[in-house]
C-alpha cells in the first residue's frame, strides 16, 4: 500500500509542472511579432481600400437623390398631367409653368426634342453636389395611350450614378 500514494504523488507533480511551464511560457510571451501585426494592417487597408469607393459612391448617389430627385419629380408629374391633358408633350415655352412649384436649387432644366435634360449647377468648391457640376441627366418620356408610363434616363450622370435604362 506504501507504492499507490507515491505513485499518485507523482503524477501530481507530474501534472502541476505541465501547468507551471504553460504559465511561465504565456508570461513570457511579449505580445504580437512584427509580422503578424504587418499581417493585420494589410488586412484592414485592403479593406479599407474596398469599402470607401463604395461608401463615397452611395453618399454621391444619396444627395442625388435627396437633392435633385424630388424637383425632378415635379416637373415630371407636370409633364404627365399636360401630356395627359392635350395629347401633346410641352414644348420649352411651358417649361417655366412645369417647374413653378419645383426646387430646383442644384439644377437647371431645358426641354430639347421632347426629352427633359437636368444639368447639375454645383460650381462651388464645398457645395454637396460640386463633383457631379455640369453633368446632366436626360429623361425621354415613354408614352402608352394619354399618359406618360415611364422615363428612360440616359447622359452623364445616369451613367455615373449607374441609374441608366437604355
Amino acid at each position: 500500500m506504501g507504492g499507490k500514494p507515491a505513485r499518485h504523488l507523482y503524477s501530481a507533480l507530474r501534472f502541476l509542472n505541465k501547468d507551471f511551464n504553460m504559465v511561465k511560457f504565456l508570461r513570457n510571451s511579449k505580445g504580437f511579432n512584427l509580422i503578424e501585426l504587418m499581417v493585420v494592417v494589410l488586412i484592414v487597408g485592403i479593406l479599407a481600400a474596398v469599402s470607401i469607393p463604395l461608401y463615397i459612391g452611395y453618399i454621391q448617389k444619396s444627395r442625388v437623390k435627396s437633392l435633385v430627385y424630388p424637383g425632378l419629380h415635379i416637373i415630371e408629374t407636370n409633364i404627365g398631367l399636360y401630356y395627359a391633358m392635350n395629347g401633346i408633350l410641352p414644348d420649352s415655352s411651358l417649361l417655366p409653368s412645369m417647374m413653378r412649384d419645383a426646387d430646383t436649387d442644384y439644377f437647371n432644366v431645358s426641354l430639347s426634342g421632347g426629352a427633359l435634360v437636368i444639368t447639375i449647377d454645383s460650381s462651388e468648391p464645398d457645395s454637396k453636389l460640386s463633383k457631379f457640376d455640369g453633368m446632366d441627366l436626360i429623361l425621354t418620356p415613354v408614352t402608352a395611350g394619354l399618359k406618360v408610363s415611364s422615363w428612360e434616363l440616359s447622359g452623364e450622370l445616369a451613367e455615373q450614378l449607374g441609374i441608366a435604362t437604355n
